[in-house]
């Protein structure tokens, strides 16, 4: 299992790839074909295994290629978001930005009483 988990995230070391395919292609189109891969691949995997043919380093190749076709799917994903949305990029409201988030710094706090 430990063979196989590492053929699945190794791919994932080819993230900065990712971003160059982000950048330098059709978003939408890269994200179904690597979502179809994946799916062919993991349809593949499942009718071998099935029929009861299936050996381990199958299992693991799979694994391979389907870290290998969504190691670009994360820059893309990112990239088409922003390219939808538009405006810049925020970060995400965490515990020490959370009260300018929320507005809760600037009125003074009522007490229960009334």
């Amino acid at each position: 299992m430990a063979a196989f988990t590492a053929a699945r995230f190794a791919p994932l070391l080819t993230g900065p790839l990712g971003g160059i395919v982000a950048d330098r292609t059709d978003r939408p189109r890269v994200l179904r074909g690597s979502i179809a891969a994946a799916l062919a691949i993991g349809v593949a995997v499942a009718a071998l295994a099935s029929f009861g043919e299936i050996a381990y380093w199958q299992v693991v190749v799979a694994g391979l290629l389907i870290g290998t076709m969504q190691a670009p799917l994360q820059p893309v994903r990112f990239t088409l978001i922003m390219d939808l949305v538009g405006g810049t990029w925020s970060p995400a409201p965490t515990r020490s930005t959370w009260p300018r988030c929320s507005g809760a710094g600037s009125s003074p706090r009522r007490s229960r009483d009334g």
